[in-house]
């Protein structure tokens, strides 16, 4: 997994689901979330991340140091990757907030624990301000 040695409150349910939060080499764990899919928003003002022309590509970039995290890569991750042409990013901006704490969340066959062959995902942000989790992106 290529975000492993990036991850800290690892919680590992019985090799078939991990959880664990995003943090950087240079300490931060203050993220911009930058995505080339479409922004969906919810009933409640919730925003979350849909594939735009098939593929979806989410990066986090630390805001201290500028570090870059792929977090999905609808190319080349999962149990079915699926090639589609590459998009230009876009931030995202919650409620006009840019900077986020991240929590990952994936479930696996037990033989693929910890590869980047898992059969889903969830990417959930915390602003500081509202402390409230929010999920933006799930591909199950």
């Amino acid at each position: 997994m290529r975000l492993e040695k990036n991850f800290i409150d690892e919680i590992n349910h019985d090799d078939v689901a991990l959880e664990a939060n995003l943090k950087c080499e240079c300490g931060s764990q203050i993220f911009t979330i930058v995505h080339t899919g479409k922004e969906k928003k919810s009933l409640f003002g919730g925003i979350s991340l849909v594939k735009k022309d098939d593929q979806i590509r989410i990066k986090a970039l630390c805001q201290t140091c500028g570090k870059e995290f792929v977090l999905y890569d609808s190319t080349v991750d999962g149990n079915k990757p699926k090639e589609a042409p590459i998009a230009e990013y876009v931030k995202l901006v919650i409620k006009d907030k840019d900077a986020f704490k991240i929590n990952m969340k994936y479930n696996f066959m037990k033989e693929n624990f910890k590869t980047d062959r898992f059969e889903g995902i969830a990417i959930d942000v915390q602003d500081d301000a509202s402390k409230k989790e929010r999920r933006i992106y799930e591909e199950l």
